[in-house]
């Protein structure tokens, strides 16, 4: 009888449970998008709403894009020196 690693194991499972978890994610986005494509009130809709959140929260978002783009810089310079 073979040896069963018990961490090997929870590291298998862990991963197919992150890969159920993007498979379904990424079937039920494609169905609410073609749903939203299908129907214009609905895309005209979700723009307004869209709109309205980047309008409420641009200083949030552009700072949170500047430290991401800081953070990335400072990964390629110290990636580049070693």
């Amino acid at each position: 009888m073979p040896n069963i690693d018990p961490v090997r194991t929870q590291e298998n499972a862990s991963e197919l449970v992150k890969f159920s978890l993007v498979s379904t994610g990424t079937y039920l986005s494609t169905k609410v998008l073609l749903r939203l494509v299908k129907n214009p009130v609905l895309l005209f809709g979700t723009g307004l709403v869209a709109g309205f959140y980047l309008h409420k929260n641009r200083q949030q978002i552009m700072g949170t894009l500047l430290a991401a783009k800081e953070q990335s810089t400072q990964f390629l310079s110290n990636k580049s020196s070693d």
